[in-house]
């Protein structure tokens, strides 16, 4: 905002060769001269945290992920193993959960040995991090207790990458034959985690993109043939999956 103490105006100042006439001085005003010069507006957030990430009206191109990390378990292992993206861009491990994330030494480096999921990418500067978590931890984890978990390693994510834009992504649902033979798989349950993380997310002022919306036919459930097991699928799917993040992004 501009100074509170405004210039003199240049007009009022006498002529530098001309004898000041006392009469036609005009008489000062109490009243502080307005500055000249216009208030530059702050730039309006227009971030509505808590809330999933509205699709926008043109989607970046595939170099959008040039700088980007994702973080998961096996689910997100898929994008390197099918080549959608370069292996160093995917930090994930099966079976990781939010209850695990933080201690397990689950990350293989160049030199062979094996470190966290935070170790692994302390020394890289992504300009964004994908996070999906959860999908392992719905089964037999209380949704409190993941999400407060899951919030801890956020927290962690944050101060060691605080230029990063930070993308929580929803648990992806699983195929109906899967929730009627397990019900601790339910949608109707995933449902729910999901509302909670993104509830988390808000409060930590990390954006949430409702990635499960992607792959849910008009059931609320993905294809029955996205994968044997209910819960895995192929490159079509993992490409509807990347399509929806290269449409919902924070500008």
């Amino acid at each position: 905002a501009p100074d509170e103490e405004t210039e003199p105006d240049a007009g009022s100042e006498p002529d530098a060769g001309a004898t000041p006439d006392a009469s036609s001085e005009p008489e000062p005003s109490s009243e502080p001269e307005s500055s000249s010069e216009p208030e530059s507006p702050e730039p309006e957030d227009i971030t509505t945290w808590g809330e999933p990430l509205p699709k926008n009206t043109t989607p970046v191109g595939e170099e959008w992920f040039d700088d980007a990390i994702f973080i998961g378990d096996s689910l997100t292992e898929g994008l390197s193993a099918y080549n959608l993206l370069d292996g160093d861009k995917v930090v994930a491990s099966t079976g990781i959960n939010p209850q695990s994330i933080l201690t397990k030494d689950c990350i293989e480096q160049p030199d062979g040995s094996i470190v966290t999921v935070l170790h692994a990418i302390a020394s890289k500067h992504p300009a964004k991090i994908y996070v999906m978590l959860g999908s392992n931890g719905v089964a037999f984890i209380g949704k409190d207790k993941l999400v407060e978990l899951y919030g801890e390693f956020v927290d962690n994510l944050k101060s060691a990458h605080p230029d990063s834009d930070i993308y929580l992504q929803s648990i992806l649902p699983v195929t109906h034959a899967k929730e009627t033979e397990d019900d601790r798989y339910a949608n109707s349950k995933i449902d729910e985690y999901n509302a909670a993380i993104m509830q988390m997310a808000g409060e930590k002022k990390v954006y949430y993109v409702n990635v499960a919306e992607a792959i849910k036919d008009k059931t609320g459930c993905p294809p029955a043939d996205v994968g044997a097991d209910g819960m895995h699928f192929g490159p079509s799917t993992y490409n509807l999956w990347l399509d929806y993040l290269r449409e919902h992004y924070a500008e």
